[in-house]
């Protein structure tokens, strides 16, 4: 299993390698496979919209994107789009998008208030392991 993060030009390798050795070892606890590859990658606005309208329909670019290739090894894709960030704190920003993207690949979605409460709380316990 490994990760690679493309196009970052901060210095957030070593926290976004932490945040994924804890989604590892979480999946291991809970006796699930973790050995798939996922990789990061940052695009541009105009990336990022081309995919939004051909994956979901909606022609705008929105902050993240997840593609789960396989969600029992853990293995996906995490498309980023920084462009649309307003939060002065661009790292933290990019470090909540990264979580966001692999709760969904460890099934964790957002489609109802409980399963937005139950994300909120794994997303939150991952961002306090790492700070």
């Amino acid at each position: 299993m490994s990760i690679s993060v493309v196009n970052l030009n901060l210095n957030l390798d070593s926290k976004i390698l932490m945040l994924y050795e804890k989604m590892k070892e979480k999946r291991m606890l809970e006796g699930k496979e973790t050995n798939g590859d996922v990789s990061i990658i940052f695009i541009d606005k105009e990336h990022m919209n081309k995919l939004n309208l051909e994956y979901r329909k909606k022609d705008k670019p929105t902050d993240v994107l997840t593609f789960v290739l396989n969600k029992d090894i853990f293995e996906g894709e995490i498309y980023i789009c920084a462009s649309v960030c307003s939060d002065e704190n661009i790292e933290k920003w990019i470090l909540d998008r990264v979580i966001h993207g692999f709760l969904h690949m460890d099934d964790c979605h957002h489609s109802t208030k409980e399963e937005e409460t139950i994300n909120e709380k794994r997303h939150n316990a991952l961002l306090q392991e790492i700070n």
